[in-house]
This record gives C-alpha cells, structure tokens and sequence, in this order.
C-alpha cells in the first residue's frame, strides 16, 4: 500500500561524457514499476569532474506482494553502447 523507492547512480569511467536516453523493461513494461532519471548537480558528485546520473527504481502501491525480478536496460548516448547496460531490479514485495 505505499510507494516504494530506491536509486542507484550511475558515474561516467571513461573521457566520455553521456546521458541517459531511456530505460526498457525485460521483456515488457511492468505497470506497477516506474523509472526515472537525469543528470546530478555537479556540485553534488562524488569526484570533480566524474559527472554523475541518478536512476530511481519506484515500486507503486498497487504492486502485488511476493518476489519480484526483471532484467532492465539502461540506454544512453554512446554509440558503441547502443545495445543499453543491462540491469537487474529485484524486491520482496510484502
């Protein structure tokens, strides 16, 4: 019956600076789950210069309760990523 959030950040490791595009549930969108995401201020990263993003994972009150696990995807900018980074989201819904 409430709404339930974690988020996980996401750092740039390479010289290459990026953005997040969209997230794809695996294999379909689940209507209890929703995502969001963006850049953080960079006066709030860990690392000068390491830019960073938030992705929040958000379970809705009307999931159904038990074990829940879906493969994601993350999508962003890089090209030589255009497959997306995949992701695990898992919850004991009680």
């Amino acid at each position: 019956g409430e709404t339930v959030e974690r988020t996980m950040i996401l750092r740039q490791v390479g010289e290459q600076a990026f953005e997040i595009t969209h997230i794809e549930a695996q294999p379909q969108e689940v209507p209890f789950l929703e995502f969001e995401y963006g850049p953080i201020p960079a006066d709030e990263w860990q690392a000068p210069d390491v830019p960073e993003h938030f992705i929040t994972a958000r379970l809705l009150p009307d999931a159904p309760s038990g074990e829940f696990g879906m493969m994601i995807r993350i999508f962003t900018d890089i090209e030589r990523l255009d497959f997306g980074l995949p992701a695990v989201v898992t919850a004991e819904i009680l």
